[in-house]
């Protein structure tokens, strides 16, 4: 009788599976129509970064008269604007 052929080892059953998600990401990232809103969205996340960052060295650092801004109020505006950014990343990607 045939005996079943013995399984790799484990390691190399992940080294297998390493691979090819490595292909997979390298494939993703090639495509346009990833690419794009993800550039998109790195954009949107850097100049939120950016501002605050200014906002705070002019405040602290430079010791600018600015208005003092509610944090409590401000997130959820920032959580629209992220839920926006989501909306039009998917609509980008579908036209």
């Amino acid at each position: 009788m045939n005996e079943p052929s013995p399984t790799p080892p484990w390691h190399d059953r992940v080294e297998t599976f390493g691979q090819e998600v490595e292909a997979a990401a390298n494939r993703l990232t090639k495509d346009p129509r990833v690419q794009e809103p993800v550039d998109l969205v790195a954009r949107a996340w850097g100049g939120i970064v950016l501002l605050i960052g200014l906002w705070f060295l002019a405040d602290v650092t430079l010791r600018l008269d600015l208005p003092s801004l509610d944090w409590a109020t401000l997130w959820p505006v920032g959580l629209i604007l992220l839920g926006g950014l989501v909306v039009l990343g998917g609509a980008v990607r579908r036209t």
